[in-house]
């Protein structure tokens, strides 16, 4: 091996060191980061296409087979739509978290939920 082949070698390992040590800080800082909440009454300033966070009270649900429509008060009301891939049962009155992404849908805002957690 020639000093030529010996530095390609040496700066392939520097590249490849630097690469793994990036994909692991940028790890790190997605798991740290946390959605802040949304609220109802902001929603319809939001950009389609964001990923945005709700909290409030389940007033409605109706599940027609692989999607279901949620209707969660803040005391400002909205639908959240979720296309299902899970049973998910939801009773007015309990307390929900979620997440999904901002979509516009004739004309108006409504959020396609990726994520409902029940809090209480």
């Amino acid at each position: 091996m020639n000093i030529c082949g010996m530095k390609e070698a040496t700066l392939l390992r520097i590249a490849l060191s630097f690469s793994l040590l990036g994909l692991v800080a940028l790890f790190i800082l997605t798991q740290s980061m946390e959605l802040e909440e949304t609220k109802i009454a902001n929603f319809s300033g939001a950009e389609a296409g964001s990923i945005v966070k709700i909290k409030g009270v389940v007033s409605g649900f109706s599940d027609t087979g692989k999607t279901a429509r949620i209707e969660i008060a803040q005391p400002q009301t909205t639908e959240v739509f979720l296309f299902k891939s899970s049973n998910l049962s939801l009773e007015k009155g309990e307390f929900v978290e979620i997440t999904g992404e901002v979509s516009d849908y004739n004309g108006r805002k409504e959020l396609v939920a990726s994520q409902v957690d029940v809090l209480g």
